[in-house]
């Protein structure tokens, strides 16, 4: 092995594991990123189901004080009424950008903004009747409204459960999947590196032991310094000559 195979060598021994290294890396940052954006949309799953459910509150706090003004045609009861009316338009607006990925959800959405509507003219129509109680018609009709408010609220919200179990199944598929490919890539990158690592050191092993091996087989007779000793090999210009210099070099 010469000057630049060794070099060769030294640079594989050092490039190799360290992209071997950097491409598990990269494996791993790729199911990491996946995670994280799976857990995303089960939080983004949590807030519209949250919203929606605030939304259902705030109606039916409405409904508590129309209620309680047909009962008792007091003025403060209605403050339920009217305090929840704008906490209502921001919450179907917040609602309406979570769920504008979704036409179904959308869908549904519009179908409760849709009833909520028909029950709030309605309800904005008893309030100018002089005694709504006692009108059983319109409280029946009033009821069956808030009914048909309830049953579209609680339809989205059942859709938005079904669509977050379904996240929360993918998402535990990704951790899943992470957990094998940290496992298997570990595996891999430490098999291949050891395989790597001892070819290359038998590859220098053997070039090491070539250059011991020409070393002992080289000529080990050399000239000595100051005796006037000459190797075998170099004859002189006579053969008396060259017996009378091996004599000497004997002595």
């Amino acid at each position: 092995m010469n000057l630049n195979e060794f070099r060769r060598v030294l640079k594989q021994a050092f490039f190799v594991p360290l992209l071997a290294l950097l491409a598990l890396a990269g494996v791993l940052l790729w199911q990491v990123t996946d995670a994280q954006m799976a857990q995303r949309w089960l939080e983004h799953s949590d807030r519209v189901s949250t919203h929606v459910a605030e939304l259902e509150r705030l109606i039916l706090d409405q409904e508590t004080g129309l209620r309680g003004y047909e009962l008792t045609r007091d003025p403060i009861m209605l403050a339920p009424f009217k305090d929840s009316a704008g906490p209502i338009d921001a919450h179907f607006d917040l609602i309406r950008r979570l769920v504008s990925d979704n036409p179904e959800q959308i869908a549904n959405l519009v179908r409760i903004h849709d009833r909520y509507l028909v029950w709030l003219g309605f309800a904005n129509n008893l309030l100018s009747t002089p005694n709504p109680a006692s009108d059983n018609v319109q409280n029946h009709r009033a009821k069956d409204l808030m009914d048909a408010v309830r049953e579209a609220t609680r339809t989205m919200s059942q859709v938005e459960d079904k669509i977050r179990r379904d996240r929360m199944a993918h998402a535990i598929i990704l951790e899943r999947r992470e957990l094998m490919v940290i496992i298997v890539g570990a595996l891999l990158v430490g098999i291949g590196l050891s395989i790597f690592s001892l070819t290359r050191l038998r590859q220098v092993s053997r070039a090491y032991q070539g250059s011991l091996d020409e070393l002992r087989s080289a000529p080990t007779n050399f000239t000595r310094a100051g005796s006037g000793c000459i190797p075998p090999y170099a004859r002189s210009a006579t053969q008396s000559s060259y017996v009378t210099q091996r004599a000497a070099c004997n002595s």
